[in-house]
């Protein structure tokens, strides 16, 4: 696996588990304003990922 899949996904498996913690707080109403931000970040995590496993080359 390539250096950068491996931060890509350290990255997915961190934020996902940031937007679990903050989903199960007590406020969470106040958070989902924000959460789309943490949602964009493992999606463009997820699609570098994609890109390199299907193209076989770096994505911008």
């Amino acid at each position: 696996m390539s250096e950068k899949t491996e931060e890509d996904c350290a990255a997915i498996i961190d934020q996902g588990n940031l937007l679990c913690v903050m989903l199960a707080q007590p406020d969470a109403d106040s958070a989902l304003n924000e959460m789309h931000r943490i949602v964009t970040l493992i999606g463009d995590h997820a699609r570098a990922n994609r890109c390199r496993n299907i193209a076989g080359v770096e994505c911008a």
